[in-house]
This record gives structure tokens, sequence and C-alpha cells, in this order.
């Protein structure tokens, strides 16, 4: 299966700019862009080694409606950060979960938002602030 991409749809602010950044830092590092908000998620980028991990598009779009469940997280930590525990260290603009096989990004604009990810190998960091430079958070 080849990767794919789509345009964004659902947020209010240019997910497709930060796709494009996020591609020209990490090119084939980049696993996922996904864009979503507190009711709804859209897909906006997987890449060849991904989407061959799944049976269909429907078992990719099960796996990550799963992940999409927990989005309120990070919301609540973005809150939590900006709020309670560095409230003079500004606002939050991105997150990132660094694991064994993964690096997962997620850029916060508002209550919208998008999650990326790389591989461990890539410079997660440049590909983060590119993204959130180009969408403008």
């Amino acid at each position: 299966m080849d990767g794919l991409r789509s345009e964004s749809r659902l947020v209010s602010f240019g997910a497709d700019a930060g796709v494009d950044a996020a591609l020209d830092v990490a090119g084939p590092e980049l696993r996922t862009v996904v864009e979503y908000t507190a009711e709804a998620f859209r897909t906006l980028y997987v890449g060849p080694a991904v989407a061959d991990t799944y049976d269909d598009d429907a078992d990719r779009e099960a796996y990550f409606e799963r992940v999409h469940s927990y989005v309120q997280l990070d919301f609540a930590e973005r809150d939590l950060f900006e709020e309670d525990v560095f409230p003079r260290q500004g606002r939050v603009r991105t997150l990132a979960t660094v694991m064994d096989d993964a690096v997962v990004v997620r850029i916060l604009r508002g209550t919208e938002g998008v999650v990326l990810s790389t591989t461990p190998e890539a410079d997660y960091a440049a590909v983060a602030e590119a993204a959130a430079d180009a969408i403008a958070v």
C-alpha cells in the first residue's frame, strides 16, 4: 500500500502547511499527521511504512479513532502547564512524547490540534518547530 495524503478540512488553521513543513524537515522519517478537535479527527498524511502495517483504511482509521478518544488529555495537559505548573513560561505550543519506536508531537492551537509522529531517529524538535511555525501556532 502506498502512503496517503489528504487535504485539511477540519481545523481552522493551515494544517496542510504544517504537513508540508514536517515533510520538508523529516522526509521519510515522518510517519503520520492527523488534524483534530475534541469531537473529530481527520488523517492528513500516512507514510508508506505506516500504511503497510494496517490491513486497510478502515483498520487504520479504527486505530486512529481509539487514539483520538484520549485527545482531551492534550488540552488538559496544556492548561495544566500554562496555568498551574509553569505559569511564567508562556504558552504551550507543542507537547512531545518520546517512545522506543516513535515520537508523537501534538501541536495545539486553541481547541484544535495536529498530531504528528516520526521515527525516533528524526529530529522531532525541528519537525515540530517547522510545523508549528507553518501553521502559525
